[in-house]
């Protein structure tokens, strides 16, 4: 597998308000994110991508806010440091965690599950920020070991303490 990492400047632009530096942020462990763009793969880069202009700009284009990202690409050691999931799809680009200046997590995930479905795997709402993920592939399945793409789907069903779910009547 060849590296493309060489050809990202953290400080260019994906879309007209993302930089590449901005999906390479940990919050919570600022000190495990340096030099990302020395390691990231070809296939990760294509994800992050997608992230970016398919979920994050329409966002931008939307509310007319600042978003912060507070958590983006993660390598498996930042991404165990963290106590992510073992099968997060931040570790292979799909994914990132945001909040909109100003506006509602709800508001924003609300917005995102009717207006732009097609684009987003996961929208998980917490008090905080809002965690979305590209839709589940064949190779993140393979990469990740997320075998099952209904019981990814199941996980809109059963929010966490703290945590609401898009598109999902609560019961």
């Amino acid at each position: 597998m060849s590296n493309l990492s060489a050809a990202i400047d953290p400080n260019s632009y994906i879309t007209k308000d993302i930089k590449w530096e901005d999906l390479f942020v940990s919050t919570t462990r600022p000190d495990l994110t340096k030099d990302f763009t020395k390691i990231i793969l070809p296939s990760h880069v294509e994800s992050l991508t997608q992230v970016a202009t398919k979920i994050l700009q329409p966002v931008i284009n939307h509310f007319g806010n600042c978003i912060t990202i507070t958590s983006g690409y993660r390598t498996a050691e930042l991404n165990s440091c963290i106590g992510g999931s073992i099968h997060s799809l931040h570790m292979i680009g799909a994914a990132a965690d945001f909040c909109v200046e100003g506006v509602d997590n709800w508001e924003v995930g609300m917005w995102l599950s009717r207006n732009i479905p097609e684009s987003v795997g996961q929208i998980r709402v917490y008090d905080d920020h809002i965690h979305v993920s590209l839709p589940i592939t064949e190779a993140a399945k393979t990469c990740c070991g997320v075998y099952n793409v209904e019981g990814i789907k199941d996980l809109r069903t059963r929010p966490r303490k703290g945590e609401k779910i898009c598109g999902i009547e609560d019961k």
